[in-house]
């Protein structure tokens, strides 16, 4: 039987390049926060200004293992929570557009295309409901818990379940495509990271370090690549779950493996350009020109994504149980286990604001266009514009140059 770690992490140079001082396992937090290790926060004068635009409440994640995530595109946004509710709402005023309820225990979404949104459930349930009117019009029995739902293309819903398995249904009726079944470790975290698509690929990492390459259409591999090797004396320490976000831009796949390495890959033939051991905490973010994560310390780091060159690496948050990162404009973010909102800029990693939000997040932040969407443990979803003052911008310029 496969086994699962006791909770999930986050919200859930050159490799090998001296001067990278990696965390030990004795750095994770399994049970609670550390308070004899957590940075105090310093004060900062905030060079972005960040205004509350809408909010919506939704029921509580608390005491849930899940990696439920909100969707948000130019028109809609769509939330579910564990008690199974689905709701849309608009993107500009946080309107409900309609509400809908699935059986079972939502564990994976939400997901969405042009016709459909989709849900999975404890329960081994893929629901797809509709766009537009909230209504189920299908839904498929899966051969393990529903732990992730990607739509991969017009007519394509990526399905990862609890057995180590990736599936295609098809996005108009449900249809079973094809699956590919992938031997788990002993021991792993409960999760599966959201593949990245590359015209008729899908690439999706997996719980041994792996990432692969398979076609839409028929499963078939075009390359497997591991960036992370299970090393350490004991199956905790060997831990190297792919686990968050994989990235795709300009020819280079970007990805994290939990407690273990980062690195970015080839697309053409999954050939690995690098790899860096920082026993990295949750998923990663990229910008153009740049890799980020953060460690079991705490620290965020910043590499060159074509080379792993370090650029930067901040420390000043340390054991503040940080979220995975994302790029907002010319910074990168993260959120603490109190609800602090920190800014990181990019270019040298200097901490140049800070806004508290209340309440922990359930999920990373998700940026799209102008506006950060924060999605807390207690069920509001608060959405907020940001705005760099014109200080910070005249010096984000002098740094980038």
């Amino acid at each position: 039987m496969r086994m699962t770690a006791p909770v999930l992490l986050g919200v859930l140079g050159l490799s090998g390049c001296a001067g990278v001082d990696v965390p030990d396992i004795e750095d994770l937090n399994f049970w609670g926060d550390d308070s004899s290790r957590v940075a105090p926060l310093q004060s900062v004068v905030n060079r972005v200004a960040l205004t509350p635009i809408w909010e919506h409440r939704v029921d509580s994640y608390e005491d849930v293992t899940s990696q439920i995530l909100p969707y948000v595109d130019d028109e809609s946004v769509f939330l579910t929570s564990p008690s199974g509710k689905v709701v849309a709402l608009r993107v500009g005023t946080g309107q409900v557009v309609w509400e809908s309820e699935v059986e079972g225990q939502v564990l994976a979404g939400v997901a969405a295309d042009s016709a459909h949104v989709y849900v999975g459930t404890w329960e081994r349930m893929v629901y797809a409901l509709d766009r537009a009117t909230g209504q189920i019009v299908w839904k498929q029995f899966m051969p393990s818990e529903v732990l992730m739902l990607a739509s991969v293309s017009e007519d394509a819903l990526a399905v990862r379940t609890n057995d180590g398995r990736i599936s295609m249904l098809r996005s108009s009726d449900g249809e079973l495509q094809w699956s590919h079944i992938h031997t788990s470790p002993a021991l792993s975290l409960r999760g599966a990271g959201e593949p990245v698509v590359d015209g008729d690929r899908v690439i999706s990492g997996f719980d041994d370090g792996r990432l692969i390459s398979f076609d839409i259409s028929d499963g078939r591999q075009h390359w497997d690549a591991r960036l992370a090797m299970a090393t350490g004396r004991n199956e905790l320490e060997r831990i190297v779950d792919v686990d968050g976000k994989v990235f795709l831009d300009d020819g280079v796949v970007d990805a994290a493996a939990q407690l273990s390495e980062v690195g970015a890959i080839e697309v053409t033939e999954g050939r690995v350009l690098w790899t860096q051991d920082i026993r990295v905490q949750n998923g990663p973010a990229i910008d153009e020109v740049a890799f980020y994560a953060v460690d079991t310390r705490g620290s965020v780091w910043a590499f060159n994504r074509r080379t792993g060159a370090l650029y930067w690496r901040q420390g000043a948050l340390a054991y503040r149980n940080l979220s995975s990162p994302a790029i907002a404009g010319l910074h990168a973010i993260v959120v603490d286990f109190e609800g602090y909102l920190h800014w990181l800029r990019v270019t040298d990693g200097a901490i140049v604001a800070r806004h508290p939000l209340g309440s922990p997040l359930q999920a990373p932040p998700l940026v799209h266009l102008d506006r950060i969407y924060f999605l807390h443990q207690n069920g509001r979803f608060a959405v907020y514009q940001y705005v760099p003052l014109k200080s910070e911008l005249d010096e984000s310029a002098d740094t980038d140059g």
